[in-house]
């Protein structure tokens, strides 16, 4: 996975540069990581990370294993 060129490629689509996505796609990752429900915590505890709060990049490996776990089910 290139997430560079993924964010590039997101960009491009919408008009915008490669670093306001990432922005934008670490705001909505801020606002689940500290959201008041206790559900929404228990998910993102869930995730790992090498130092407590997980990164864009571990978020999007963490949910790619995901979705390949549910889809062999």
């Amino acid at each position: 996975m290139n997430l560079k060129k993924i964010l590039k490629d997101i960009a491009v689509k919408n008009g915008v540069s490669a670093a306001q996505v990432r922005r934008d796609i670490q705001a909505a990752l801020d606002e689940g990581w500290n959201s008041d429900n206790e559900n929404v915590k228990a998910y993102w505890r869930k995730i790992p990370a090498k130092h407590g709060k997980p990164t864009l990049e571990e978020v999007i490996l963490f949910m790619v294993n995901e979705c390949k776990n549910e889809s062999s089910s």
